[in-house]
């Protein structure tokens, strides 16, 4: 053998509350998903001994605003560091029980990136948004949160 060893932890009990490494916060106005895991790296045929590494996958849907004259709602998406999520698109996002006819990003002051979800048709009081990176992570938030 080569003295190749890598071993896992996952995280627990940290302020996300994770379990088995994974941490969800859904349903909420500002929702999110999380990962979280500590390697340990030993490859002793070349002395390299005790390398640790942290693995963290973080997204953050945020509704900012519920337009019912316009049809439109209007969501930041966030990842690692509070860093926004680029290049989505109308496909990354799910209105429940509506249909989207466009999403389109713009600057923002505030949030630096939001999009805007335009529906085709009224939204409800309450309104589900879920959305999927190019990771494949999912979140899903409400309007007003319950």
């Amino acid at each position: 053998g080569y003295g190749i060893a890598l071993n896992y932890t996952l995280a627990s009990d940290t302020n996300y509350n994770y379990s088995l490494g994974l941490a969800c916060h859904w349903n909420k106005t500002a929702s999110f998903s999380a990962a979280n895991a500590a390697f340990n790296l030993n490859i002793t045929s070349i002395g390299l001994t005790g390398y640790k590494f942290t693995a963290v996958a973080f997204l953050n849907l945020t509704i900012l605003n519920v337009n019912a004259t316009t049809n439109e709602i209007t969501v930041t998406v966030k990842g690692e560091d509070k860093t926004p999520v680029t290049n989505l698109e109308k496909d990354n996002f799910q209105v429940e029980e509506l249909n989207i006819t466009s999403v389109t990003s713009r600057y923002d002051q505030d949030h630096i990136l939001v999009y805007i979800i335009k529906c085709a048709e009224n939204i409800p009081t309450t309104v589900t948004v879920t959305v999927w990176d190019q990771r494949g992570i999912q979140v899903t938030a409400k309007y007003p949160q319950s």
